[in-house]
């Protein structure tokens, strides 16, 4: 999962407190927007956006994910090889590092490939909390 901080946007709310005092309260609340990609690497199987195997994945864009939301990308998946592979999916080289806390991947568990044979796979990413950076 490649993660990468982008500019940051500012949410900015006033309270004002008491009524003829003129004591006011100002709490500032910053959020940043962090890029949701993961970059696609295999080893004897090529990952499509179609059934026909046109379009390859290189990478996945998740959108922006709100915690405790989660978001799912349908790919198709084809054996290269010519013996039956085990489909082992997985994330790695999290940037920020601290992103592997608070993100899951379901995927799934054991799919048996047969050879040059397409199967379509899902797979969801689940933002479990925000992310602190």
């Amino acid at each position: 999962m490649n993660k990468k901080l982008h500019l940051p946007f500012f949410v900015l709310t006033i309270f004002v407190a008491g009524l003829g005092s003129g004591l006011g309260v100002a709490n500032l609340v910053v959020k940043y927007k962090v890029a949701n990609t993961s970059n696609i690497k295999t080893i004897g199987v090529g990952v499509f956006w179609d059934h026909d195997c046109f379009v390859q994945v290189n990478t996945i864009d998740w959108g922006t994910l709100e915690p405790r939301t989660s978001a799912t990308k349908l790919v198709y998946v084809r054996s290269e090889s010519n013996i039956l592979l085990t489909l082992t999916i997985f994330a790695e080289n999290w940037s920020p590092s601290k992103a592997s806390d608070f993100i899951a991947f379901q995927t799934p568990s054991k799919l048996l490939l047969q050879p040059k044979i397409i199967e379509n796979v899902s797979i969801t990413q689940i933002k479990q909390q925000m992310i602190i950076v």
